[in-house]
């Protein structure tokens, strides 16, 4: 379906144990979360076009998800990490770059949350 076609990527992310996650950067489906077949065809040939070696590998799960973005009115996204009330901190709005940039922005939040301050200066990515 050209209409949920990626529109960067696809993107291969290694992990331990010769483990591959090959998935779209974005893709433009609304609120949709599902795998589609059409969608995964599209994202395995274009995932074999950058690594053929992948073709004897085994698919061990299939997943989709939303990725939030947060882009004020004519403004770049961003994401946003900081304090949202008393005793809230959010980590949201990392778009594409979830899985490489989430587990920093998961510690910025944490050194948040535990009353450190964080390891660089998140004034960039404050909620206001």
């Amino acid at each position: 379906m050209a209409d949920r076609a990626p529109a960067h990527g696809p993107y291969l992310l290694g992990f331990p144990g010769s483990r591959v996650v090959l998935g779209a950067t974005r893709e433009d489906a609304g609120y949709d979360a599902r795998v589609t077949v059409s969608g995964l065809t599209e994202i395995l040939a274009a995932g074999l076009e950058l690594a053929p070696g992948l073709a004897t590998a085994s698919v061990e799960e299939t997943r989709a998800g939303l990725r939030p973005v947060y882009a004020p009115d004519g403004a770049a996204e961003r994401p946003l990490i900081g304090w949202a009330g008393p005793g809230v901190v959010v980590a949201t709005g990392l778009s594409a770059y979830g899985l490489t940039a989430g587990p920093f922005a998961g510690l910025l939040a944490a050194e948040l949350a535990a009353g450190d301050t964080p390891s660089i200066d998140i004034a960039p990515y404050d909620l206001v």
